[in-house]
């Protein structure tokens, strides 16, 4: 292989003038490697970052360029390389033609780069789209492997895939990948994977530098795949799950490609204590999403699954779509999880009061005790009943029912509830 300096003119040119002084103008020189014998043709190549020209480089034609020029680094960037319109650009890329070479970056997040820094497990890698880091925290007898997964359940068209096992409920994961090439046809989106298969889509119609981050868990996603679609696929309802992130997710007859969100939210409902409260919405499509266009299930219901510690016992579940909180129904938490039917989305809330059923004389009596947030009681606070004779309460409830005299009043039962 032959050395040619490309348009190496470092040429010190006498220009005439009127006073006979001369003029200098000097051309910076640029080395390149080429196969050809002679230098017939050169192309212009500039290196721009943010649309802004780095440096230009005149090449030949065939040739490579040995040192590349340095990227400017903006502050909070990462710097993921020179690029030629969606192809990675190197000191082995062959000059062919006149290019415009942009830089890419990526957006350092603090609080990734802390987790890394404090992560006892990491895994990272590079595939033919796209570099993946799984980082976080587990215990010490867990045994946890990270792979790339050669083969993926229910995907068609999968670029790359790489799945962590051995999860367990304490394990603190999360998976990073940047795309780094994009396919010569079609659009590049990347999904959840569990158990080997495709779970739910994340982001789609990915560009150069995309960054596609979630938490891995154990009873939820524990890899990710890069699939290459068609632009003019349509999602199709199927029978699966969308999950929010590891402590909410939904089930049934959902879009195919589609998306959740779920937003903590702070709303208050008269009379009951609100353990949790979420805005979930659910989007058919990356287009949709982007638009801002939500899914409503038509004629199905979905269910919700929310998981919080702090959900014991019998608990409540109110949507609210306008001013007025409307009741949905009552479910018995079990180790944390909740579980009830959604017709439609948009923000739900599972609240909390104390209950007590108690049989009297052959009758069944259901007390139920609702409080606001602020009322102080203590958790796991119960509900004690007892019978209490009635007589001395008869005046005050005479004046309560506005019947007039005690007389009136034929039959009563009276209980003493109080907070144990």
């Amino acid at each position: 292989m032959k050395r040619f300096l490309a348009f190496a003119l470092a040429m010190l040119m006498l220009v005439q003038t009127g006073s006979g002084l001369a003029e200098s103008v000097t051309h910076e020189t640029y080395e390149v490697v080429s196969d050809a014998v002679g230098l017939s043709a050169y192309h212009t190549v500039t290196f721009t970052a943010d649309g802004e020209e780095v440096s230009t480089i005149f090449a030949a034609d065939g040739a490579t360029i040995v040192s590349l020029p340095e990227a400017p680094l903006p502050e909070g960037k990462s710097f993921l390389g020179w690029y030629d319109e969606n192809r990675v650009f190197t000191s082995d890329t062959i000059v062919d033609r006149e290019k415009e070479i942009r830089a890419v970056y990526t957006t350092v997040d603090s609080t990734l780069e802390a987790k890394k820094a404090a992560a006892d497990f990491r895994y990272r890698d590079t595939g033919s789209c796209a570099m993946v880091d799984i980082f976080g925290t587990h215990k010490e007898n867990q045994e946890l492997q990270a792979e790339k997964l050669d083969q993926v359940a229910g995907g068609e068209n999968v670029a790359d895939a790489w799945a962590v096992s051995g999860l367990k409920n304490n394990a603190d994961l999360t998976v990073e990948a940047v795309v780094t090439a994009l396919p010569a046809e079609g659009v590049l989106s990347a999904y959840s994977v569990a158990d080997g298969a495709i779970l739910q889509r994340i982001a789609g119609d990915l560009s150069i530098g995309d960054t596609v981050v979630f938490d891995l868990a154990m009873k939820g996603p524990d890899g990710i795949a890069f699939v290459i679609e068609d632009r003019t696929e349509e999602p199709e309802d199927i029978d699966g799950t969308l999950y929010a992130n590891e402590d909410l997710y939904v089930t049934g007859k959902i879009p195919g490609k589609g998306i959740i969100e779920a937003e903590p939210v702070t709303i208050t409902i008269d009379g009951e204590e609100v353990v949790a409260a979420y805005d979930i919405r659910i989007y058919a499509n990356e287009k949709q999403r982007a638009e801002g266009r939500t899914w409503q299930p038509a004629d199905q219901k979905v269910q919700v699954h929310f998981f919080d510690e702090a959900f014991t016992g019998r608990l409540n579940i109110y949507h609210i779509d306008g001013e007025m909180p409307e009741y949905v129904t009552t479910v018995e938490a079990r180790e944390g999880w909740v579980e009830f039917e959604a017709d439609r989305f948009s923000i739900y809330a599972v609240t909390r009061s104390i209950e007590k059923t108690i049989t009297i004389g052959g009758n069944t009596y259901h007390i139920t005790v609702a409080y606001g947030q602020n009322a102080g009681i203590p958790e796991g606070a119960e509900l004690d009943v007892e019978e209490v004779s009635g007589e001395k309460y008869l005046p005050e409830t005479a004046a309560v029912l506005e019947c007039g005299e005690e007389d009136a009043i034929f039959y009563t039962k009276c209980l003493d509830s109080s907070l144990v």
